[in-house]
């Protein structure tokens, strides 16, 4: 078994035509982590570990939005096969042919786990969260279950 890292993407296409398994991976921070509602959507989909990626978390009501920025945010890796990929853009409203008129959009980032970095997709907000309280812990799971006690 071997991992693609964001310099390695390129030969994606490569090992892809040569039929070598290529593996594909999601970061998840919000409403698609193991113990939350829309986890079904990647429910069969093997969880590589926890990690953490660079970003600004805010709570927007019923879910989180990404921004990019320098704060730590942690969630979960997901290995994801392709079918997996298009119910979570659809799940996010993530348009691949008008990307910017989407509430979400599809990145590719670098993700850091305890002992090494992996390419992943994630989805970061597409809009305006300047009226949205940030999660400055960076870690939704907590903040939920410190909202949920309250």
């Amino acid at each position: 078994m071997f991992f693609i890292s964001c310099k390695d993407l390129m030969l994606y296409n490569q090992f892809y035509l040569l039929n070598f398994n290529v593996y594909m991976y999601l970061f998840v921070y919000g409403t698609l982590l193991t113990t939350e509602y829309n986890h079904r959507t990647i429910k069969d989909s093997k969880l590589i570990g926890e990690g953490s990626i660079y970003g600004k978390l805010f709570d927007i009501g019923n879910y989180p939005a990404l921004k990019e920025g320098e704060n730590i945010i942690f969630g979960e890796l997901y290995d994801i096969d392709d079918l997996t990929l298009k119910n979570c853009d659809q799940l996010e409203g993530y348009n691949s042919d008008d990307p910017e008129n989407s509430p979400y959009v599809r990145k590719l980032i670098t993700v850091f786990l305890e002992k090494k970095e992996l390419c992943a997709f994630v989805y970061y907000c597409n809009f305006d969260t300047s009226n949205y309280k940030e999660i400055e812990s960076g870690n939704y799971k907590e903040y939920m279950n410190d909202q949920r006690k309250k």
